[in-house]
């Protein structure tokens, strides 16, 4: 236990560096669909391994937010640390196969993608829905970041609906979406001292 919460609370310290290391990586994915889209040229490496390495490493940022929803709603903030650690292990996967393929040893495989891509679309939502309603519920954060959370999950709710009705909407937007989120959680929790911030513990709403 001691050695769960001492990972946790390194999170809870590195968690607003690792969303500003997910928003650069979030411009670098946004410069290569740009390239993509207007001059018909782009760089493999991005789409299959480092993209999917920036989301997996916004999700290690979002678990080191757990200790303070866990000390305000226990049992929500267990199930919202589980969706995300089983969304980063899913994500893990993703990068580990981009890397093989970019490097030669295993050829795409076209299954593989539809299923970990379909779990990784649903699994954010959930991931960052939970957190984002969890820290807006008990105020263990503030309101700011709160909304960045869940404009993450929304922006994921928004590429699932674009792809499932054919909206045709650009993927930039979405992509831009991502960077703000995260630039916005990385400058928005950088310094603050989440102690100080939370009012006495309430009741657990689920119990």
């Amino acid at each position: 236990m001691a050695e769960r919460d001492g990972v946790l609370s390194t999170l809870e310290r590195r968690s607003p560096t690792l969303y500003l290391i997910a928003a650069v990586v979030m411009i670098v994915f946004l410069v290569n669909s740009a390239l993509r889209t207007y001059q018909g040229t782009s760089y493999p490496a991005i789409q299959q391994f480092i993209a999917p390495a920036g989301f997996l490493i916004g999700l290690v940022g979002l678990m080191g937010l757990y200790r303070p929803l866990s000390d305000r709603a226990r049992r929500l903030a267990q199930v919202s640390l589980a969706v995300a650690v089983l969304s980063a292990l899913n994500w893990t996967a993703i990068v580990a196969a981009g890397l093989l393929e970019t490097a030669g040893s295993i050829p795409e495989n076209a299954t593989f993608q539809a299923i970990t891509g379909v779990l990784a679309l649903f699994s954010m939502v959930f991931a960052y829905g939970l957190f984002g309603v969890t820290s807006m519920q008990t105020g263990a954060y503030r309101r700011v970041i709160s909304g960045f959370l869940l404009l993450e999950a929304v922006t994921f709710v928004a590429m699932v609906a674009n792809s499932a009705a054919s909206l045709g909407a650009p993927v930039l937007i979405f992509e831009a979406s991502h960077f703000v989120a995260y630039l916005g959680l990385g400058i928005a929790h950088r310094g603050v001292d989440t102690q100080a911030d939370r009012a006495d513990p309430t009741a657990d709403p689920t119990v």
